[in-house]
């Protein structure tokens, strides 16, 4: 059984209140579009410092 693409996975998967994503340090919006617009709800996409620890 292959990988399913991250961009088929999303077509699939149930529809939700809110969406949440990683965002990418230089962020292609096209791709920021396609996802809202594949979604059909609200998208939050998120950014980390790099400076947190899961260990705090």
């Amino acid at each position: 059984m292959g990988t399913v693409p991250f961009s088929d996975y999303i077509r699939r998967a149930p529809q939700a209140d809110l969406n949440i994503f990683g965002l990418q340090p230089e962020p292609d919006f096209e791709v920021i579009r396609r996802l809202v617009d594949a979604t059909d709800s609200t998208c939050m996409f998120v950014r980390d410092s790099g400076r947190e620890s899961a260990l705090a």
